[in-house]
């Protein structure tokens, strides 16, 4: 998140949506015919957030996170312990943080932290430890000192993530990303090779490409990040 906060903040935290348009449309109006419950609610808040991630527009991708946020705001309303809105409020919250406006950024990140963390107390388990993952990706790319940011709790996060679920291919992305952000570059390139032969990708449509794409970026990156340390400059 650095200052760049506008980061979809949890694009960053939840991974990055994938190309299906069609199908995200297909599923928000199947979901839309059921009725109004805060589970429903949650789930399409979540689709919302992919549909906003896989436009480019910006004042489209713009409003569909403002959707989003007001789904799971009904959600929240109907039942303050559902932990898909809890989950899906936090992400289209931290996709209104601007690098244009550092403060408000800041306060947006204590509030995604805040719902993250209600949303942990609640459920560790739920969606493979949704919560020990986002908190993990958060603290790790959010400026340190003057913001949350802080790689020993993403560090605590994500191998919590990792023992609830080891096998899900976000959580051993991101403990791949935080590896390699240590320079432990032997985990990183395991945990990211991981990634990329997980049975488990064909399971999640919308964040497959997401996820193949940063740990081959990941991979790739590596070959410079971790050279040996005699031939730093």
């Amino acid at each position: 998140m650095g200052l760049t906060v506008s980061m979809a903040l949890l694009a960053a935290l939840l991974g990055q949506a994938a190309e299906p348009t069609a199908l995200i449309q297909a599923e928000l109006a199947q979901l839309r015919t059921t009725p109004e419950t805060a589970r429903r609610l949650g789930a399409e808040s979540r689709l919302l957030f992919f549909a906003a991630e896989a436009t480019e527009e910006t004042t489209r991708k713009r409003a569909l996170h403002a959707d989003g946020r007001t789904a799971a705001d009904r959600a929240l309303r109907l039942d303050p312990g559902e932990p898909s809105a809890m989950l899906w409020w936090a992400a289209h919250r931290g996709s209104e943080a601007s690098l244009l406006d550092p403060l408000s950024a800041l306060r947006i990140a204590r509030e995604v932290e805040e719902m993250l963390l209600r949303l942990r107390a609640l459920d560790p388990a739920y969606d493979h430890a949704a919560a020990d993952r986002a908190l993990g990706r958060l603290y790790q790319v959010a400026p340190r000192g003057i913001s949350v940011g802080s790689l020993e709790k993403a560090g605590e996060h994500l191998r919590a993530a990792v023992r609830q679920d080891a096998t899900f291919p976000g959580n051993a992305l991101f403990y791949a990303q935080y590896l390699a952000a240590t320079k432990n570059c032997d985990g990183a390139r395991e945990w990211a090779t991981k990634v990329l032969a997980s049975p488990a990708l064909v399971d999640h449509p919308l964040e497959r490409g997401g996820w193949v794409a940063d740990a081959r970026r990941l991979l790739a990156s590596l070959r410079m990040r971790c050279l040996p340390e005699e031939s730093w400059p």
